[in-house]
């Protein structure tokens, strides 16, 4: 049951050729995008392999989705208070 989870996943540039991720590319940038969908498959081919074998694949939209997610929160972490302290 897993292969056929595994097979039904998109490739990646099924996904980056989805509606939604031109606003990422716009946002992001295509290198940072690209990153973002390479690591939500790999993660979700995990899940399919060894977590939960017998769950259907996330849908296109899904994985468009926790790719954006991925990319709000690495922007979040990037950003950090300072002090201005030069008088």
């Amino acid at each position: 049951m897993a292969n056929e989870g595994l097979r039904a996943l998109p490739g990646v540039d099924a996904l980056l050729r989805h509606g939604a991720a031109e606003e990422l590319f716009n946002t992001f940038g295509r290198r940072l995008t690209t990153e973002a969908v390479r690591l939500v498959l790999a993660d979700t081919r995990s899940q399919l392999q060894h977590d939960t074998p017998d769950r259907s694949p996330p849908s296109d939209s899904e994985l468009v989705q926790r790719a954006a997610a991925w990319l709000l929160n690495q922007r979040g972490s990037m950003l950090q208070a300072i002090i201005n302290a030069t008088g």
